[in-house]
This record gives C-alpha cells, structure tokens and sequence, in this order.
C-alpha cells in the first residue's frame, strides 16, 4: 500500500481543475442511452467514471477513447444484448444508484456487484420502491449487493421521502422518460438537494429529455421520450476546487482554473461557506483563489454538501474558535474518519450524535492518519499538513485516485514536498 509524508510548505500557484465528476457521469450515461454519436470532452479520468464508461458499454453503447478526456458514445445499441448482462460497480456509488433503475429498461436480467465498502450499503430505498411497484429483483438478505434486476413496472405514481438521496432519484430520472407510460414521482416536502437535481435535469435537456419540475415536490415524466445524441464539454468540479480554496483561505497562495461561477454544482457552496468563515474569495472569469484572512469557527450544515465535509475540517481546525458541523445524519462513516483521523495529527474534534464541535487551534502538531480508503479524506489531510508543525503522514494516499488521479502531482506542482513510501500490509 502506498503512502506520502508530508513535509508542511505554503503552496504557491495556479491549477487546472479537474472536470465534475458529478457532471460527467451524468453526460456518459445520457450519452449512452442516446441513438447515435455524442462527444464529450474534458471529461475526468478517474476510477469512478471508468467504472460508469464501462457501465455503458455493458449494457449494449459503444466507447471510443480518443484520448485526453474525450470520448464518442454510441447508444444505438444499448439494451440489445440477449444474454444476462454483468456490471461491476467497483467502488462508485453514483454508479449503482443511476444504473439500477435503467436496469428494468433491458430486456435481460441485469446483475450487479461491487467492491470494499459498496457492497454492504443499503438499497433499501430502491428495494421499497420496488416492493410496491411489484417488481422483479433478487438481493441478499441485508438489502445490500450483490443484487439482480429481473423485470418490472415502475409506471404510475412513485411515492418518495423528501430526503431521499439525491442519486436515488436521478436514477429513476434517468429510466422513467424510456417507459411507455407516463410516470408522476411525488415527495413528501420540497427536496432539499436542488443543485443536484438541477445537474440531472439539465443534462437530460441537453439529450432532448423533458421532464416538469414542480417546486422540487413533483416530477412529471411523459414516457415515449427518445434520448438524442449530444456534444459536451465538462466544467471544473467544485469538490475538488474546495481543497485549493480552503488552502487559500489558510495562508497559501492557489489560483483555481477551468470553474464555471454559474455552475449548478451543488458543491459551489463552498463559496459562501469560506466567506462565512470570515473568507475572501476573489473570481475573474473563470478563475477564483482564497485570500487568507483570520478564519473564523461558526455553524454549517452540511445535509445537502457532504462532500465538502472533509475540505471544511481542514479549515476549522486553524479558525478561531468553535465551528459546529450539523446534517451529518447521512455521513456517519465519513464523519467518524474525518475526527479520527485529524485528531491523529493534533486536531480537537468531539464526535456527537447530531453534530460535530470542531475546537480552533493555530497549531497543529502533524503525525501519521489514514485516509481509511476515503479520497477526499487523503485531500483533506494534504491541506491540513500547510499549517502543521511537522511532518504529515498520509497512509494509502493512492485513493484519490477515486476522484482525482492527479491530485499528489498537483500537490506538488504548487510547491507541495512529498516523500511516497510502501506501508507494509
């Protein structure tokens, strides 16, 4: 397994943002459900989107590399295959969640699997939804993978929580326009997650899908719909931008290339978060840096942004005083990683039930944490080590390759001292 130590520097420079992975598995998917030729470019080269490529190809689409992030996607195929057809999920979520309603649209049985982790997460939301639509599934006794999609009718009225998770519902998205019947999906209040559902809706657009949103409580989906092929270039993922960001707010210097400011991307919140800490961002055209200020502790929900969990520690940590993370409900892996492993290297961080208290401290002392596999922890971890006392470090620091495969050498190119090591199994 491999790891990087640390050594603590400012970092000083410009870096092109990779491309939303968020954005990309939605091109790829709508490309692959498309009749015809669709080219996509600048799309990101990571282990989850080449986990989605290959989820597309399983089910009937053709997938051209033609190298440096563009692809053409034929879907004229996909559905045809007559044999059961096998996807392996790896370790992308977003995968399994937006593929396994497309799974009742095939005309065989659709297995799925996954690796680590993936395999023992719940799918009872679909599994419920399925149960009332009396559709055809196996699964193993804790709702989890491996799981089989038979037949089904998932025509009608679709009943939802309203905090269903939000790549539940863009799966159904995805899957009811091919139906030949009109579906109506009604949640219980108004969805909270809107930026993700905006990304959703608007790449069904592009693909000459329509969908009615009403106020994020009703979506009504006429079925009959042909999906159309579709050029499309990716924008700069705010996930990842979060990290340069709350390296700037904590002293470095970071100019982020390739955002869009007008992005639907749920994750450009982290703006607002930053100047909420007592942050400045500055933004000429589409490149956007930190300003380092004194930081400030203060309260953040992150129910509809858990992915700038780890990002948003790694400032809180060096503000002044107490910053109080609330909406962990849903991330509780993910929050237990986040304090264990920042106390690892001299943080104060109290795990409780609802919440986060994230006690400021202008020192960190550094030390050896593990990312646990999570990618965005190893970011978090990286950022953290600019202000540390002394060396950092980050063990199997090779996770972001999940995300963002570049991430080290980028690390690096802004000034980052790094020393890869082998950790013993």
């Amino acid at each position: 397994m491999k790891s990087i130590t640390v050594t603590p520097s400012k970092l000083n420079g410009r870096v092109v943002i990779p491309s939303s992975k968020s954005l990309c598995h939605r091109a790829i998917i709508c490309a692959g459900l498309a009749k015809g030729q669709s080219k996509l470019s600048n799309i990101a080269e990571s282990d989850d989107i080449q986990t989605t490529l290959d989820a597309v190809k399983a089910l009937g689409a053709k997938v051209t590399n033609l190298g440096e992030g563009s692809y053409i996607i034929d879907g004229t195929d996909t559905f045809t295959k007559k044999d059961t057809v096998g996807i392996d999920c790896r370790r992308s979520r977003t995968t399994l969640r937006f593929m396994i309603p497309l799974a009742f649209i095939n005309k065989t049985d659709v297995v799925f699997t996954g690796r680590e982790s993936i395999g023992n997460r719940s799918l009872k939301t679909y599994t419920d939804l399925f149960d009332s639509c009396g559709a055809e599934y196996s699964v193993s006794t804790n709702f989890s993978l491996p799981i089989t999609i038979k037949q089904g009718d998932l025509s009608g009225i679709i009943e939802l929580p309203s905090d269903v998770n939000s790549q539940f519902l863009s799966g159904l998205l995805f899957a009811l326009p091919l139906l030949k019947y009109d579906t109506e999906i009604r949640l219980s209040a108004p969805f909270k997650s809107k930026g993700y559902i905006d990304m959703t809706l608007d790449m069904l657009k592009m693909a000459g899908i329509n969908i009615v949103n009403y106020r994020y409580t009703t979506f009504y989906i006429h079925g009959f719909q042909e999906y159309k092929p579709f050029n499309y270039r990716s924008e700069g993922d705010f996930s990842h931008a979060a990290f340069y960001l709350a390296a700037g707010a904590l002293g470095n210097f970071v100019v982020c290339n390739g955002l869009n400011i007008n992005s639907k991307q749920n994750d450009k919140k982290i703006i607002n978060i930053i100047e909420k800490m007592n942050g400045k961002i500055v933004i000429e055209n589409d490149n956007m840096a930190a300003i380092p200020t004194m930081l400030k502790g203060t309260e953040i929900n992150v129910s509809t942004i858990p992915d700038l969990l780890p990002a948003i520690a790694s400032m809180a940590v060096f503000a002044q005083g107490e910053t109080i993370i609330t909406g962990i409900d849903s991330i509780k892996d993910r929050v237990r990683t986040v304090t264990d492993q920042l106390n690892s290297i001299g943080a104060t961080i109290i795990e409780h039930p609802n919440k986060l208290i994230i006690e400021g401290n202008s020192k960190i002392s550094g030390g050896t944490a593990s990312t646990c596999g999570d990618h965005r922890i190893a970011m978090a971890l990286a950022i953290a080590s600019t202000c540390c006392e002394s060396l950092v470090s980050v063990e199997d620091s090779e996770c972001v390759n999940k995300s963002y495969p570049s991430f080290w050498k980028d690390y690096e190119s802004l000034g980052g001292i790094l020393e890869e090591w082998i950790m013993k199994e």
